[in-house]
């Protein structure tokens, strides 16, 4: 800090408040890791080596799809009103194409959070000023705005996946040889 007095609001302080955020999220990436190697490896060091192994992105991915799925059956017999949580079916939908290498417009992104559009536009802001959304222009087609999980939302994406398989809290992968 500069010492100088900042009031809220003042471009300046926003600024060195995002900042301070961004600088925070990867403090918290590397806490994140040194505490992995402190405890032997993480959740997944504890898992059995069979288990282990079928942990891959895309096995992470389908996990995450179905989250995502059992999430969106519920409004089968409930109201959407009560059931609303778009940024995490925003964070779901974003993981699940991360780990399977899949582009995302920022149209099926509000589709997936089931909001209107205003609402899923306002999260993905919210998303992106917490270092878990990155928002461009398509190459291929610079109308399409894309969106995609940064690596430090990838990395805490796949550890809350990877501890709900340790806990017992989400189900394993289907083996694809059985």
């Amino acid at each position: 800090m500069d010492g100088a007095l900042r009031l809220k609001g003042d471009p300046a302080a926003v600024e060195a408040d995002e900042d301070l955020g961004l600088e925070m999220a990867r403090l918290g990436e590397k806490l994140l890791r040194v505490a992995e190697e402190l405890t032997g490896g993480g959740p997944r060091a504890s898992m059995p080596p069979e288990v282990r192994d079928m942990l891959d992105d895309t096995a992470l991915a389908a996990i995450a799809r179905s989250i995502f799925r059992a999430r969106q059956r519920r409004q089968r017999q409930f109201s959407p009103r009560i059931l609303g949580e778009p940024g995490w079916d925003m964070l779901l939908e974003l993981f699940i194409h991360k780990a399977l290498d899949a582009p995302l417009s920022t149209k099926s992104l509000c589709l997936a959070a089931g909001v209107p559009r205003s609402t899923a536009l306002r999260m993905m802001r919210q998303l992106e000023e917490e270092g878990l959304l990155h928002r461009s222009r398509s190459d291929a087609d610079k109308r399409i705005a894309t969106v995609e999980m940064t690596p430090h939302g990838f990395s805490l994406m796949r550890l809350y996946v990877t501890d709900g398989i340790t806990r017992s809290e989400m189900p394993l992968p289907e083996s694809s040889g059985a």
